[in-house]
């Protein structure tokens, strides 16, 4: 049979790049029941492991993985009061000690780069210099090729609501009222005159700041990457389904290494106006004595985090400590009932269906299926719905077995279980940042806190309208002390 004349043979996989090698990793942590034993286990053959060579978030406390921690574990919050006049004010956690122009290059990419953009693209360089692959300003060092570098990120719709004002302000207009003539106070928009508003006063190039896919695009050219590129918008589980993509690139043997940054903003008064589903807090108090979630709602907030990932060939030929090991990662979607029902309510109640129990409650067992666990990074926002199905489905699984997890997900005691942190006490909540920022704290508490003969760290999340990850984190202590890797890696800058 004759070929067409630009057809191009696929390269033949060797038999330790088998291309579906992520299946059995994956299908053993989500074996739940006797009626998957007749799946291939992992040992069947080779699994390329993952690890991770560098970390990094920048958050309203604080503008590293290690200090963003630290603020955590001490319950230090730094909040403030936004908007107008005091009925338009609301609390949200903004970040102020970010100066885009420190760590963007070249700076004249700013002008296409929305305040999103800009933060993923500092955590992103951040982590790659404490991987040892970038250097100051930013210029590729690295001895992988740029080819076989990955980019794989969470995002969410992004809102230009500082490029529109000028444009929608020259369409209001006020004219008395039809009923009441003596009322001079109403306003109109005067829908006819946006389009030559919007031709004079919008910049023409607004749309290439607020495209979801933009922080992958402007992080890969910056370094040269042209590995498998893509971005995922699953909301607050955006950060980890993107890490479980760029463990398959790694494993299936497309990439050596590969970059999963998330970040996301809640603050944005467009998005807070066009998402009516999310009850936001009227006050700071956070929890009560008892360690119970107040119903008081969610501080809107910023940030950004970043995970460097490499095979275990890559970071041994380049001589790097890792930080910790990517155990297993779990997704799983069940509708919450808020779906099924079409009743997305933002009422701060319980019983208004936001978050899927089944989904947490699988999602946590598969990640606990290989023992206990040090840490678990808990996902609970101040929305008294998701809270209350986050702590029913670690129930479920404390019931099937006691001595992997505590009962109480608001609770910190290391009593009966693991530690539990909630970084959104601290943060407030960051969109699609905040499953990112979960891991990136659980590889901390992992450098941290992990006892001397290694520790696990589960990072949980879950959304509104049923996605529920679980990623597993194993301390890279015992490869490092066995000597397999002959260098650690430097602290986040």
């Amino acid at each position: 049979m004759r070929r067409c004349p630009w057809h191009v043979p696929p390269p033949r996989t060797p038999p330790s790049r088998f291309p579906f090698a992520t299946v059995p990793l994956l299908t053993e942590s989500l074996k739940l029941s006797d009626s998957t034993a007749s799946l291939p286990k992992q040992r069947d053959f080779e699994v390329p492991r993952v690890f991770v060579s560098g970390v990094s978030a920048w958050t309203a406390v604080a503008n590293t993985a290690a200090a963003t921690l630290d603020a955590i574990v001490s319950g230090h919050a730094r909040w403030s009061k936004l908007g107008g006049g005091p009925s338009s004010a609301y609390w949200a956690a903004q970040i102020d000690d970010f100066d885009a122009k420190q760590h963007v290059r070249p700076r004249k990419a700013l002008k296409v780069m929305s305040r999103e953009i800009q933060l993923a693209f500092a955590t992103s360089h951040r982590a790659l210099r404490q991987a040892g692959c970038v250097d100051e300003l930013g210029k590729w060092i690295g001895d992988i090729p740029p080819a076989r570098v990955a980019t794989v990120f969470g995002s969410e719709m992004l809102y230009a609501a500082e490029e529109m004002a000028d444009a929608v302000a020259s369409c209001l207009k006020e004219q008395p009222s039809k009923r009441d003539p003596a009322d001079e106070g109403h306003v109109s928009v005067g829908i006819d005159r946006f389009g030559p508003a919007a031709m004079r006063l919008v910049s023409p190039l607004w749309l290439l700041k607020y495209l979801p896919n933009m922080p992958a695009c402007h992080v890969g050219i910056s370094i040269g990457a042209t590995g498998p590129n893509n971005t995922l918008v699953l909301g607050d589980v955006s950060g980890p389904a993107a890490l479980a993509e760029a463990t398959s690139c790694l494993q299936r043997g497309v990439a050596d290494m590969a970059i999963v940054t998330a970040s996301g903003n809640r603050i944005n008064e467009t998005r807070r106006a066009y998402h009516g589903d999310t009850p936001w807090a009227t006050s700071t108090r956070r929890r009560d004595e008892a360690g119970k979630a107040s119903r008081e709602g969610v501080i809107p907030a910023e940030g950004s985090a970043t995970l460097i990932l490499e095979t275990e060939d890559s970071m041994l030929r380049r001589g790097r400590v890792p930080l910790a090991q990517v155990h297993s990662v779990v997704q799983r979607f069940v509708p919450s009932a808020a779906v099924l029902e079409t009743r997305r309510r933002k009422a701060n109640l319980e019983t208004h269906g936001r978050g899927s129990v089944a989904a947490i409650a699988a999602a946590t067992t598969a990640a606990l299926r290989h023992g206990p666990v040090d840490c678990l990074v808990s996902h609970a926002s101040g929305d008294p719905s998701i809270d209350a199905a986050l702590q029913q489905g670690i129930q479920q699984v404390h019931d099937i077995n006691p001595s992997r997890t505590d009962t109480n997900p608001a609770s910190t005691s290391t009593d009966s279980g693991p530690e539990i942190i909630q970084p959104m006490d601290s943060i407030g909540h960051c969109g699609s940042a905040s499953g990112a920022i979960s891991m990136a704290m659980a590889v901390a508490w992992l450098q941290r806190f992990a006892p001397e003969s290694g520790g696990h760290a589960v990072a949980i999340s879950a959304t509104a309208e049923g996605a529920a990850t679980a990623v597993r984190f194993a301390s890279a202590v015992r490869f490092a002390s066995a000597g397999r890797f002959a260098s650690a890696g430097g602290g986040e800058s």
